[in-house]
C-alpha cells in the first residue's frame, strides 16, 4: 500500500517515457512527408555508423581514465583527512566539496575562460613553460581536458562520501586492524 505512490511515479516518469522513446525511435520523421514506421532500420543505421562506435569508444576511454583517477584521488584525500594530519581539515574539506556545488553552466563558462587558447591563464602557463601554443579545445586535447574538469568537479563529492565512510568505522575495529597487521 505504501509503495503505490512510488510505483505510480516510477511508471509516470520512467516507464512511460522509455516506452515512448522506443516507439518513437522506430519511426522516421521528415520535415516534408510526415512520419512513417521504419521498424529497426534506424537501429541498423546507427549500429553500422562508424561515428556511433567512435563515440562509444570515447565514452569507454573517458570512463576508464576518469573513474579510477577520481576514486584514487578521493580515497587519498579522505584518508589524509581521516588521519587528522591536515591542519584546518574542515576548511579544506569544504574547499574540496565546492566544485561539486558549482552549477554546471557556471563551471562550463569558467573553464572555457580559463582554457582560452590565446588569453586563458592555463594556455599562457603552458606557453611560458615552453610548450608553445596549446589549444585545450583541439580534437587532440579535448578528451584529457574534459577528464580533468570532471575529476575537478567530482573528487570533492567522493572525498566527502569516503571520508564519512571512514569516520563511521568504529575505533576498536581500526585498532584491531592495526594490531593484526
Amino acid at each position: 500500500m505504501f509503495i503505490t505512490p512510488h510505483m505510480l511515479a516510477l511508471a509516470m516518469f520512467m516507464l512511460v517515457p522509455t516506452v515512448y522513446a522506443v516507439y518513437d525511435s522506430m519511426r522516421t520523421t521528415r520535415l516534408i512527408g510526415g512520419t512513417h514506421y521504419s521498424g529497426f532500420a534506424n537501429y541498423r543505421t546507427v549500429l553500422h555508423s562508424p561515428e556511433f562506435w567512435d563515440g562509444i569508444r570515447r565514452v569507454l576511454v573517458f570512463t576508464a581514465i576518469q573513474v579510477p583517477l577520481t576514486i584514487a584521488l578521493a580515497f587519498f584525500f579522505a584518508a589524509v583527512f581521516d588521519a587528522g594530519v591536515v591542519k584546518y581539515g574542515r576548511f579544506f574539506r569544504t574547499v574540496f566539496f565546492m566544485p561539486f556545488a558549482v552549477p554546471g553552466v557556471v563551471a562550463a563558462v569558467m573553464w572555457s575562460f580559463l582554457l582560452l587558447p590565446d588569453f586563458g591563464p592555463y594556455a599562457r602557463l603552458m606557453h611560458s613553460l615552453g610548450f608553445g601554443h596549446v589549444d585545450f579545445f583541439s580534437s587532440r586535447l579535448i578528451l584529457p581536458t574534459i577528464v580533468v574538469i570532471v575529476i575537478w568537479e567530482w573528487t570533492g563529492y567522493n572525498v566527502t562520501i569516503l571520508y564519512t565512510s571512514l569516520k563511521s568505522i568504529p575505533q576498536h575495529v581500526t585498532e584491531a586492524a592495526i594490531m593484526d597487521g
